[in-house]
């Protein structure tokens, strides 16, 4: 039976946080200088929720009304009266604010403790469990991881028409391509067959997707001037390939966010502190994971007798069209700086072969590669 309705009440149907069950209620419009929001059952029995206390939710478009709840309580009350809605927000002026906001020591205490959990699981936990997946993946699994990360590659840069970016492919391109990939590579033993594509991209960027594949954007044969700037560039991705690090990152940012979703999914600014979390967490492997790139493409160049002045002279191409990021932002990018990596790239230059570099393409072949596009 519904309670009776006066004039100054309001109908609101209440959970109780326990049970799915509905039940209804009437709560008298509160009156200014009030201190407590009152409603009654249909048996009558009064409850006394603190305004100080409320907490609302107001953007949910599917419901025409206002759903209000207590500080740390799982009890809710929906209504849809307009009145008490207005009278509500001019009486409750936290009503919208973050739940963490009204009780700063246990939520800061709780932040802590969930920072904690996160880089404990992410550290500790996640690197082996990855390796123990990859060390099983089937090759099938990982052809297919690629080949989606393809795909969305190309969708990313559609045409206006919608139609995805395009492939490039010559024959004398293609084969100049294989040529230079099969003299970079030497006898470096790779996980999978590599499958190396060139895109109608307009970026100075190179990709190592899962599965062996190695994606080219035809803006990189801008910045490189010689076939070994590029093959400095692709030594490095390559080396993402040789350790398999797309398969590792796909793993574990899938598994590290429903760690942060879990973990922080009940703090009142989970939303903030999962974003921060889940940046500077990823970020950081990603630096990593790009150092040990480049250590890999040194010792490529050096076994192959490629100077990495060639390496370095792309990266410092590239680098004038990256603004360098210095403070707290330099922890949020995914990629080291070109500053540092040119560094590092010349702290390995007292280590070069000394056998007497050997072009890796003839004039003929590198334009034609250059053209692939064409």
């Amino acid at each position: 039976m519904t309670p009776t309705l006066n004039k100054g009440h309001c109908g609101a149907v209440f959970y109780d946080g326990k049970r799915p069950v509905a039940q209804d209620v009437v709560f008298a419009i509160p009156n200014d200088g009030a201190e407590y929001l009152t409603f009654r059952d249909d048996q009558s029995r009064e409850t006394l929720w603190p305004l100080a206390d409320l907490r609302g939710q107001r953007d949910r478009p599917a419901r025409a009304g206002m759903e209000i709840r207590r500080l740390d309580s799982d009890e809710l009350l929906y209504f849809e009266e307009k009145e008490a809605m207005d009278q509500l927000v001019d009486l409750c002026p936290d009503l919208f604010a973050s739940s963490a906001l009204a009780n700063p020591r246990r939520y800061s205490a709780w932040i802590v403790a969930s920072l904690a959990s996160i880089l404990f699981s992410y550290f500790l936990l996640l690197p082996q469990m990855s390796a123990a997946l990859i060390s099983t993946m089937p090759i099938e699994t990982a052809n297919s991881l690629g080949d989606v990360r393809l795909r969305m590659l190309r969708e990313r840069y559609s045409s206006e028409d919608g139609v995805p970016a395009r492939v490039c492919s010559t024959e004398e391109g293609d084969r100049a391509f294989e040529l230079l990939l099969e003299r970079l590579l030497g006898d470096v033993d790779l996980p999978y067959p590599l499958r190396p594509t060139v895109l109608d991209i307009g970026d100075m960027n190179a990709v190592a997707q899962p599965g062996g594949r190695l994606t080219v954007m035809k803006g990189i044969f801008k910045a490189a001037e010689t076939p070994e700037q590029l093959a400095g560039a692709l030594a490095h991705e390559i080396g993402h390939l040789y350790y398999r690090h797309g398969t590792t990152r796909a793993l574990r940012e899938a598994a590290s966010t429903g760690i942060l979703d879990a973990v922080l999914g009940s703090v009142g600014v989970n939303k903030i502190v999962e974003g921060l979390s889940e940046q500077m967490i990823f970020s950081s492997y990603r630096r990593d994971i790009e150092r040990e790139a480049d250590l890999f493409a040194h010792e490529v160049l050096r076994r192959q007798g490629i100077p990495l002045t060639a390496m370095t002279d792309l990266f410092t191409v590239m680098s004038m069209f990256e603004n360098e990021q210095t403070g707290v932002m330099k922890y949020l990018r995914t990629h080291p700086g070109f500053g540092e990596r040119i560094t590092a790239a010349e702290g390995s230059l007292q280590a070069e072969s000394t056998l007497a570099p050997v072009p890796l393409l003839s004039d003929e072949e590198w334009t034609a590669l250059r053209n692939i596009c064409h």
